[in-house]
């Protein structure tokens, strides 16, 4: 990986370098996309949802909290505080929904990466067959 990640992509030359056959180098590589796509997938699927839902419920936490502040015999001066760190966890919320979009541009860049790695592939493919 690190020397595809280098920009080596004959795979006799990298079997040089490594002391291995180049079929060896071919199942790496097939190997390593295929783990690449699986990784991808968990992380698109699974792990960034998760993350949104982690952050959207500790914003609703910092609210309750602060809108309890506001309601005790404070000074004004705390309320005050507390007024600001709600507003302040309101933009963050509507920042964590408008995000969808950003996690959409997210998986699009993990589907061209994806594509790129099997284009990859498919040149070492072509290469070795020559």
């Amino acid at each position: 990986m690190e020397l595809l990640a280098q920009g080596y992509t004959n795979q006799r030359e990298i079997a040089q370098m490594l002391s291995v056959s180049e079929p060896t180098v071919s199942r790496d590589i097939a190997h390593i996309t295929k783990e690449s796509k699986e990784n991808l997938d968990y992380f698109v699927e699974k792990r960034i949802p998760l993350e949104i839902e982690r952050c959207h419920m500790a914003l609703n936490l910092v609210l309750r909290k602060a809108f309890e502040i506001t309601n005790l015999p404070n000074e004004v001066s705390e309320k005050l505080q507390a007024l600001s760190v709600i507003l302040t966890t309101y933009d963050k919320i509507a920042d964590l929904v408008d995000n969808k979009s950003l996690a959409d541009e997210l998986i699009k860049s993990f589907n061209k990466e994806e594509e790129k790695l099997k284009q990859k592939e498919l040149e070492l493919e072509q290469e070795k067959e020559r």
